[in-house]
Parts: structure tokens; C-alpha cells; sequence
């Protein structure tokens, strides 16, 4: 739990006392009533009496509430968790009659779950109160308000506490347009869910994610980190075909059965997203309502909104990241976008040149992370990272990356001639031989894997077979 804060929480905090806000940015402080506050502390006790009861574990990028929505024995609860969020937020900023009958009847919906679940004594024992509640907890209500804010109110709104450690929402206005590129992290928590609960996928996700380091160079602050798991996340989930969905997992998420029960602007994200591009830009020009860049590699002006203002580039910055069709001629840029002062006026022609004449097969998104770790840090890319942390890890992940590929129906039997002399040469005698059928990303990671653990020959340890490239080449 943090203190009150800007809703941006990029910039400047607020200070805890919680002082008059500046009305030019309406930014409004919300203090909560015992109704409110009983409402809180029913939502705390019911979350994390679920996550206890149910063994509930969210894997690494997954909160609390999204994991509950599609675990089987909490959805019905997830439900009633949101329905309490939504009219706990709606009474918070603007508790008039109308709006304490919705929270009552969300809190006691949510409460008869918890006594259901524990019995009667245990609920009243797991009541929490504010000023001492389980922080992970309170995170994953804090995004949760976050969230409904921005999908239904055109809201930021941050959950924090005044001086005294009183509940408050700190709420500002945010376009829709600003709001659905703030709502693209939780929908790449629900797509880091959908890559969880398949083995393949799972260890596809850990390949991408080593994939894509090669390619970046290292962080310095939290701002470049924040940016750098953007890009990561976008290139694993937008433009890399998955193997065991043969598209991309964002892709294939629009074709998932529970994708009209996402939050609708979630769903219109998903779709843009698979239109979205990654790229070389340069600041031709700013104003307050929009900013217009020129794609230095494949030629054409696009207009974008600037989500976060006031704009702090100016014409002639390089840009370096993606854009999302947001309707209207308007782009969207991505969080992970990356703003940089050239050295000079040739700089950036001279970075496209170089994007169009590298590989035909390598995504475009890795060309960029490449010019970026350059720049930034002069970083000589691809970097050799081991991709496990010990050796017997390694072979334990190589183990389970052919369980999961067998499991998939994805084994084919080989004859000794097609085999490349170097596999067959690390073969100490005759023995059944299998392929699969992997791309570049998984080709380098088993490769890498197996000079790790020690059951690679020395020549295939020397080097990373590319095996098949990736059909998506933005």
C-alpha cells in the first residue's frame, strides 16, 4: 500500500498529507466513510480468504483477480468482487443516495460468499482493517478500482491513504483514448494467464522472454525497465506465432471462449493489437491534442495521441516502438515507446537504412530492441545469456520442453540421413531419433539449454541453430 499519489504515478507523488489538489489537473481526493470503509475491508478479508482456502497461487505477471476469473471454484466469487469494486468506486467519488443501496447489496453478496466459505466464526475472525491488511491484497484491489475506472468512468483512480492512514481515492480524468493505453497492461496480465495454463505455452513465454534479452541491452532505472517489459510483452504476445496456437497469443485470445466476458475496452485493445506495428519514427510535430510521426523505414505520417502530458519530446526526436490503430486516422504509442535526441540529422536515416536492409526474417520488434540497446547503452547484440540458472536446471527444462511438445502431438520420428551430422555425432550410439517442429526463438533456447546442461556436442554448443523462422516478420 502506497501513499496518496498522482493517479500518473510516473511523475511527481502527492504528499500524504493529502493537501488541496491542483484543480487544472482535476485531481479530486476522495476520503471514504464508515460505509465505504466497511466495504474495503469486506473486499480484503473475501480476497484473501480466497486466495488461502483455494490454494489460489497467481503465476509470475498474473494478479490475484484475474487469476480468480478463470479459476474454477472462484469465478462466481471474482464476479461478485468486481460487482463490490465497481459500486465501492462509484460511492467513493460521489457517495449520494443513489449510490449506497448498489455497495450494500455488493457487500453483503460478498460477505454471505465469505461465510460460506469459512463458516460463520472464521469470517468474523478474518475480517481485516485498513490500517494493518495484507499488502499484496490491497494491490490487487487497488488495480482492480484502477481498472473499472478506466473501462467505465473515464477515471484514474488510485487507492491510497491520507496522513492519518485513512482510505482515500485519488481520482483525474483520463480520455478514453489515455485510458485504453493504461488498460493494456491488465490485458497482458490476462493474456500472461492464457500462456500459464498450457505447459507448451508456459515454456514458450520463457524462451520469448530470454529470446527477446539477447536483443536488449541493461536497464539503468525503473523507467527503462518498465518500457523494456512493455516491448518484451509485446513482441512475445503480438507478433510472435506461438507453436502450440500456431498464431500469436494475442491473436488467439480474441478466438478464446471467454473473450466477450473481458472488459470491453480490453476486447477492442486485443483486436488493434493485432494491427499494431512496431518501428523507427521521427517527431515531425507536437500539439496539445496530437503528435505526428513520420515512419522512417516504411515511409507515411501517423498521428498519435500523447497520453502523457504535457508532451516532454519535440520534433525532430527519434521514436522507437509501436503503434496501435486506435480508429479515427489516430494511433495510439505504446508505454514502451522509446523517445531519444539524435546525435545529429543523419542519425535517424541512417537507423532506417539499417532496419530495411537487415534480415527478411527477423520481427521487426527485435531490430528495434537491437537499435535501442545500441543507443541507449551500446550494447552489441545478440548477447550470450545462459538461459537457466544452473546446469541441472537446464536439463530439467529440457526434459519438460519435450514432455510438453510429446504432450502436444508434436514429435515426429526421423531417419538417420536427415538428421544434421552434428546431432547425430552427439549421439554416443543408435538410437530412436525425433524432431519437432520449433522456430528460431525455441531452436535457440533448447540449443542453448543443451550446451548448458552439458548434452550438447561441442559444435552445436558453439553455435544457436535458427531452425525454422517465425512466419510473423513485421
Amino acid at each position: 500500500m502506497t501513499k496518496a499519489r498522482r493517479p500518473r504515478g510516473e511523475r511527481a507523488p502527492l504528499h500524504p498529507s493529502v493537501g488541496a489538489p491542483p484543480e487544472e489537473a482535476g485531481i479530486r481526493i476522495h476520503a471514504f466513510d464508515a460505509r465505504a470503509r466497511g466495504a474495503l475491508d469486506a473486499l480484503t478479508a473475501a480476497y484473501d480468504a480466497h486466495a488461502a482456502a483455494l490454494l489460489i497461487v497467481p503465476p509470475p505477471g498474473v494478479p490475484l483477480d484475474v487469476l480468480a476469473e478463470r479459476t474454477a471454484g472462484a469465478a462466481a466469487f471474482a464476479g461478485r468482487a468486481r460487482a463490490l469494486a465497481r459500486a465501492l468506486l462509484r460511492y467513493a467519488i460521489d457517495p449520494a443516495p443513489g449510490t449506497s443501496a448498489p455497495l450494500d447489496a455488493a457487500r453483503t453478496a460478498v460477505e454471505d460468499e465469505l461465510r460460506s466459505l469459512l463458516g460463520p466464526r472464521r469470517a468474523r475472525r478474518a475480517s481485516l482493517s485498513f490500517a494493518a491488511p495484507d499488502a499484496e491484497v490491497l494491490a490487487v484491489i487497488a488495480e482492480l478500482l484502477r481498472e473499472i475506472g478506466l473501462e467505465e468512468l473515464d477515471l484514474s483512480a488510485h487507492l491510497g491513504q491520507n496522513a492519518d492512514g485513512a482510505p482515500v481515492i485519488i481520482s483525474q480524468p483520463a480520455p478514453a483514448a489515455t485510458a485504453h493505453v493504461w488498460l493494456l497492461g491488465r490485458l497482458f496480465e490476462r493474456i500472461e494467464l492464457l500462456a500459464a495454463m498450457d505447459p507448451l505455452l508456459a515454456l514458450e513465454r520463457e524462451a520469448s522472454r530470454w529470446w527477446f534479452e539477447r536483443w536488449s541491452g541493461p536497464r539503468r532505472h525503473e523507467v527503462e525497465r518498465f518500457s523494456h517489459t512493455v516491448r518484451e510483452q509485446e513482441w512475445t504476445f503480438v507478433d510472435r506465432d506461438a507453436i502450440a496456437l500456431d498464431a500469436p497469443a494475442a491473436t488467439a485470445l480474441c478466438d478464446q471462449p471467454f473473450f466477450a466476458e473481458l472488459p470491453p475496452r480490453q476486447q477492442r485493445l486485443a483486436r488493434a493489437l493485432r494491427q499494431s506495428f512496431a518501428s523507427l519514427f521521427v517527431v515531425r510535430d507536437t500539439r496539445p491534442d496530437a503528435v505526428t510521426l513520420e515512419n522512417l523505414v516504411d515511409g507515411g505520417e501517423h498521428v498519435i495521441h500523447e497520453h502523457n502530458q504535457p508532451v516532454n519530446y519535440r520534433p525532430g526526436f527519434l521514436a522507437l516502438g509501436r503503434l496501435i490503430p486506435f480508429g479515427g486516422g489516430r494511433h495510439l504509442r505504446s508505454p514502451g515507446m522509446l523517445f531519444l535526441q539524435p546525435r545529429g540529422p543523419s542519425t535517424g536515416p541512417l537507423l532506417a537504412d539499417g532496419l530495411r536492409r537487415a534480415r527478411s526474417d527477423m520481427a521487426r520488434a527485435i531490430l528495434v530492441e537491437s537499435v535501442i540497446a545500441t543507443l541507449v547503452s551500446g550494447t552489441r547484440t545478440p548477447r550470450m545469456l545462459k538461459p537457466a540458472a544452473t546446469r541441472r536446471e537446464a536439463r530439467l527444462r529440457l526434459q519438460e520442453l519435450a514432455d510438453a511438445m510429446d504432450a502436444a502431438g508434436l514429435r515426429k520420428a526421423t531417419a538417420p540421413d536427415d538428421v544434421p551430422d552434428d546431432l547425430r555425432a552427439a549421439s554416443a550410439k543408435p538410437t530412436a531419433l525425433y524432431m519437432y517442429p520449433v522456430d528460431e526463438v525455441v531452436g535457440g533456447w533448447a540449443a542453448a539449454l543443451s550446451a548448458q546442461s552439458g548434452t550438447a556436442s561441442r559444435d552445436s554448443a558453439a553455435r544457436q541453430p535458427r531452425g525454422r523462422p517465425s512466419r510473423r516478420t513485421r
